[in-house]
Order: C-alpha cells, then sequence, then structure tokens
C-alpha cells in the first residue's frame, strides 16, 4: 500500500497541498488553483489525503474516495494544536501531516450526499429559531406603534396573524388590513414543526382583550 500522505488546506479559490512520502517529513508543496486542484490527484496512484473538518471537506472526500483514494478528516480543533508559528495556509497544510500520526485523534467521518443534505437542513432550522424572538419582537413593536400591545409569545403572533381588523382605535390610524398584509405570516413567526393554531373567531377576540 502506498503510505504517502497528501495534506489539503481547503479554500475557496487556492489550495495549499504539503506531499509526504516518510512521515514528518515535507517532500513537495504546492499551491494550486481551484481548476488544477482536482487535475492534480486526477489518475494519480491512491494515496492517502488528509483535510481538516471544515467547509466543502466532506465534498472533496467524496470525489477523492470515488478517484480511489483514501480520505481522512480531522477534527480543526486538534489540528490547530500541531501549528507551528502564525497560521498560515503551509503551516496548517503542516500541521495536518503531524496531527495524522496521533493514533489517538479519532478522524471524521465522510458524510454521504443525503447525511450532508439532513444536517444542513438541521442548521437552516437551528439558525432560523436563533433569529425567531428578533423578528417576533420586531412585529410586536410595530404593533404598539398603532396602539396594539399583545401578549409574550411566538403563538400570540400566530394567532393575532388571523384576526380581522376591528379595533376602531386602529382603522382610525391605518387601513390594519393593509398592514397586517405586510407583517410576516403565521408560517414565518413561528419555528417549523410547531402546528399553527386555527384564527380566533371575530366575537371577543379584538386585539384590546389581548392587551396585558
Amino acid at each position: 500500500m502506498n503510505t504517502t500522505q497528501v495534506a489539503v488546506d481547503l479554500a475557496k479559490s487556492v489550495f495549499e497541498i504539503a506531499v509526504s512520502h516518510r512521515p514528518g517529513k515535507v517532500h513537495e508543496s504546492h499551491r494550486l488553483s481551484r481548476g488544477r486542484f482536482q487535475k492534480f490527484f486526477t489518475g494519480r496512484e491512491s494515496v492517502e489525503i488528509l483535510m481538516e473538518a471544515c467547509g466543502t471537506a466532506h465534498h472533496w472526500g467524496r470525489t477523492f474516495e470515488e478517484m480511489g483514494h483514501r480520505v481522512t478528516l480531522l477534527p480543526p480543533g486538534d489540528v490547530s494544536r500541531y501549528r507551528d508559528g502564525n497560521k498560515t495556509d503551509r503551516a496548517d497544510a503542516k500541521a495536518l501531516l503531524e496531527a495524522a500520526r496521533n493514533d489517538r485523534i479519532d478522524p471524521v467521518p465522510v458524510k454521504s450526499v443525503d447525511q450532508q443534505a439532513i444536517a444542513a437542513l438541521h442548521r437552516i432550522r437551528s439558525g432560523y429559531q436563533q433569529t425567531r424572538t428578533a423578528r417576533i419582537n420586531a412585529v410586536r413593536g410595530h404593533l404598539r406603534e398603532f396602539g396594539i400591545v399583545i401578549p409574550v409569545g411566538a403563538l400570540t403572533i400566530a394567532i393575532f396573524s388571523g384576526l380581522p381588523p376591528s379595533p376602531a382605535t386602529f382603522q382610525t390610524q391605518c387601513n390594519s388590513r393593509s398592514v397586517t398584509s405586510k407583517l410576516p405570516s403565521a408560517s414565518t413567526a413561528i419555528p417549523m414543526g410547531i402546528p399553527i393554531p386555527p384564527p380566533v373567531s371575530a366575537v371577543g377576540s379584538s386585539p384590546s382583550a389581548l392587551k396585558r
């Protein structure tokens, strides 16, 4: 088996590569554009490719495995301890070679396309939930400018979004229907997975009844 290791410092456009035929020694260093990067490994004898488990690593890992190479993804936090001097592309590539020699570091498995898609959906949903409170507070703040105060909580926003434009004070200042049509709907006010309650009936459901 070929024992050559190729450490790759991933980037958006220019990739740093360090080739080692013997542990502890860098025999080749290359800086390759995105176009030349993949060609460097095409048709090459099977080698072990080392990368940090960061952005685009799983994509390139799948690509290299299809070429017949062995891919090892290492946690960035573990790799950083082996960096010598300032953080540069060359130093990061060399740190990968050093970290790979530590058998106590558990490599990260290369994700399949389906696993990557599921992980992306979870990250998107997590980001949505983190900004949910800010957007709900913005809606409540805008409504207070029209003298309407609603209780705290995502579900009260969802309930209010289904109300008819009944408060007289709100109608005298603006067309409530045109304003509420510009506010986020219930589907954007609460996170995915939470059922949206049915609209509240017009009887006894004016925003004044919701005042705290």
